[in-house]
């Protein structure tokens, strides 16, 4: 503490005692400055004090305004507790004890969005979730061969503001249909983790609830149970016909245009450093979205929660429903239906730039079967459709018999069932084999 302050305080004689104050500094050698100055008993000019006490003695108060340092760069605020029970809530920081100073780091502020996102402790969060399944592959092998030297280099590299995508490998997988997969490399899918891990909670706020696609507690059989639930609500326990228009976008992934998007994440994400890196995640790939990235399902939301709020808001759609690019709208009266295509067709081509696939738009009568997300919906249950049953006969094994019986489990399948077992059974008798 300054001498002269301390004769100060002496020469008032007033009971009271010092419990606490605080160090404001901007740099580590300014603060280690006020510490050694106070414990040699320095005089840091001009000490400005001030006191008053009321006759009672009740209120004793002490204002420390400001010790002006040589850098000019620090401020010490004394603060006087009356009782002899310290309230640590109001404790600012620090203590004195025994005329030595001993300094305690002030609170630091709040780490911003793009912070978070490249701290290790999250980067570490985003391996331990990325590795999940792919523990026995070979890239993954090597990358977590030297696991610390790969979360710190990136860690840096992304706090230097030096980091950039790299490419892809691309593929064809055919389940069932024919896709283009572009994979990336480890540590570019671990920056993917880590930034959905970070900015996903602030759009999921924004979705609205019958969004079914890559969400928690959402996939495909919520959205059939949904759909079933709407259906039969709408239909009076199947007393009044239901009609179900069904619509899907043409080659969505491709389609998107990566500016719009770009424009769309920026109304929500404000952090200025967050920015260029998701822009730096949607430019590495030249036209769209790279089906293989953690990003793409989420931005795929992102990007059609503008359609969702349309429907829901202006069109005035109650019964809605969408899983990716695949849409159904419910209603009493097919004329409805009818008028709502132009509509969303024109919403689609002027402000995201997308195309309906001129194909796949459906008007059917629920009663006839409405075939949705690999099932045919009708009032009282939903079945597979016919080729995923001929493509689960063809299949069947010891490998795949346990996920083929989780999946027709939320369908009435029961004949289906006992086939896949006489199945199998037939297999193994056949390589010897006999459960």
């Amino acid at each position: 503490m300054p001498s002269d302050l301390t004769r100060l305080i002496r020469k008032v004689e007033v009971p009271f005692f010092w419990q606490s104050f605080r160090v404001v500094s901007k740099t580590k050698h300014n603060l280690e400055e006020i510490q050694g100055n106070a414990r040699l008993g320095k005089q840091l000019s001009p000490p400005v004090a001030s006191y008053s006490v009321s006759p009672n003695n009740e209120s004793q108060k002490v204002h420390c305004e400001y010790l002006k340092t040589l850098a000019n760069r620090i401020s010490v605020l004394f603060r006087k507790f009356t009782g002899s029970r310290m309230n640590r809530k109001k404790q600012l920081v620090g203590a004195m004890e025994n005329g030595k100073v001993k300094p305690i780091a002030r609170p630091h502020r709040a780490p911003t969005l793009y912070e978070r996102i490249i701290s290790c402790r999250n980067l570490m969060g985003a391996w331990r979730k990325f590795r999940c399944g792919k523990q026995s592959r070979a890239d993954v092998l090597r990358y977590e061969r030297q696991l610390g030297d790969n979360i710190l280099g990136l860690h840096y590299s992304l706090r230097n503001k030096t980091y950039q995508h790299g490419g892809y490998d691309s593929f064809f997988v055919q389940d069932p249909k024919h896709r283009h997969i572009h994979k990336a490399s480890v540590g570019d899918r671990l920056v993917h983790h880590a930034i959905v891990r970070m900015i996903e909670r602030m759009f999921e706020r924004k979705f609205i609830f019958d969004s079914w696609s890559c969400r928690k507690r959402k996939g495909t059989h919520a959205a059939i149970e949904r759909f079933g639930r709407i259906a039969w609500s709408l239909s009076r326990n199947n007393t009044v016909p239901v009609w179900v228009l069904k619509m899907d976008i043409a080659k969505f992934f491709a389609s998107v245009d990566q500016g719009v998007l770009l424009a769309i994440i920026e109304r929500t994400v404000s952090c200025k450093d967050t920015r260029p890196l998701i822009a730096n995640v949607l430019g590495s790939f030249d036209k769209g979205l790279p089906l293989g990235n953690l990003t793409s399902q989420l931005f795929a939301n992102v990007y059609l929660n503008e359609l969702d709020q349309y429907v829901k808001h202006r069109l005035r759609v109650p019964h809605y429903l969408r899983y990716c690019d695949d849409f159904v709208i419910l209603s009493r009266d097919p004329d409805v239906l009818k008028a709502l295509v132009p509509q969303i067709r024109l919403f689609l081509e002027s402000q995201l730039r997308l195309q309906l696939h001129p194909a796949k738009i459906t008007l059917s009568r629920l009663s006839n079967g409405v075939d949705f997300l690999g099932f045919v919906c009708f009032p009282y249950t939903a079945v597979l459709r016919t080729k995923t049953k001929r493509r689960m006969l063809a299949r069947v094994g010891d490998k795949n018999l346990s996920s083929y019986l989780g999946l027709i489990s939320h369908t009435r399948s029961y004949g289906l069932k006992k086939l896949l077992l006489q199945k199998k059974y037939d297999r193994n008798m056949e390589d010897g084999r006999e459960e």
